[in-house]
């Protein structure tokens, strides 16, 4: 299928993945069984993509500024994550205190994390794929 269309693919399908576990810490439904099996697509998904990626990357990225690049690349998107999961803590914290508890603000940090990875899909979707060598 080539390595841009697998990664916007996977993309997009972990979106609809956060999505759904939302809607079901909202609902309630089905369960515990359900939010397994979404999760485990997830990360199938999430570790799938890697090495279309990179193979996508290793085209697009001149050799002699790739390595330079990735590591510059690292450090602001860990330290986004590191944010993102305080800000979550954070939510989750908060949710206990509204009325509506803390499925609430599960749902509020899944709903926003499906809503970024769509984002991610869109912008994944605009860059250049010179094709395979």
């Amino acid at each position: 299928v080539g390595d841009k269309h697998w990664v916007v693919a996977s993309a997009a399908s972990q979106s609809v993945v956060c999505l759904l576990v939302a809607a079901l810490a909202w609902t309630r439904w089905p369960g515990f069984p359900t939010l397994l099996l979404l999760a485990a697509i997830y990360w199938m998904l999430n570790l799938g993509i890697h090495a279309a990626w990179s193979s996508w990357m290793g085209r697009m990225i001149p050799a002699a500024v790739r390595g330079r690049y990735l590591g510059r690349r690292a450090m602001p998107i860990q330290l986004f994550i590191f944010l993102s999961i305080v800000a979550a803590g954070g939510l989750l914290q908060l949710s206990e205190t509204l009325p509506w508890g803390p499925a609430a603000g599960f749902t509020a940090c899944f709903a926003i994390a499906g809503l970024a990875r769509a984002g991610s899909t869109h912008f994944l979707t605009l860059q250049h794929d010179p094709g395979k060598h």
